[in-house]
């Protein structure tokens, strides 16, 4: 929707609309790194296990590629029709699965991470479009008067920062109308 909204808004860049569309672009992109920050610690825990779990099987399957070389140092070559992994033969024709089984509790893991991942991404994505848009749309100096007259926005600007930033930009925007 909002991505539609800006394709109409385009047509028309130093309007009030557009104004409001950086603003609302701005507090997005800071409220998903925001969230992002306030899993920072669950973040790095999760990390960790995935981390220790790679290692391990890292380490599992260099043990393994070890244990196949022959006396010449060369791994023994597969059978050009690998049979199943379960099936009986499937030892005697050096058949080789690339899957590794990963734990549900990892696997959550990884889960949790790529959604915190995304939450990031999109705080500095979307804080890119507003940049992009200001740009664009010769809206600079507009926020240049909104951060002097409350503070200068930054990914690492608090909420109560970003209130006063969206309060002091809607009141110059009011103000613009009369």
């Amino acid at each position: 929707k909002l991505l539609q909204k800006i394709k109409k808004l385009q047509s028309c860049p130093g309007s009030t609309e557009f104004k409001l569309l950086i603003l609302c672009l701005k507090s997005q992109s800071l409220l998903n790194v925001k969230h992002y920050n306030l899993k920072i610690k669950e973040v790095k825990e999760e990390l960790e296990g995935v981390n220790d779990f790679l290692k391990h099987q890292c380490s599992a399957a260099m043990n393994s590629n070890q244990s196949r070389v022959g006396n010449l140092g060369v791994v023994p070559p597969h059978s050009p029709i690998p049979s199943p992994a379960s099936s009986v033969n499937s030892q005697s024709s050096n058949y080789n699965s690339s899957s590794v089984p990963v734990p549900q509790s990892i696997l959550d893991m990884i889960c949790r991470q790529h959604t915190h991942l995304i939450n990031l991404h999109k705080g500095h994505d979307l804080w890119e479009q507003a940049d992009m848009y200001m740009t664009r749309s010769n809206l600079r100096e507009f926020f240049k008067e909104v951060a002097d007259q409350s503070e200068p926005l930054t990914l690492h600007s608090s909420i109560t920062e970003l209130v006063k930033y969206i309060q002091k930009g809607i009141s110059l925007v009011k103000k613009s109308l009369r």
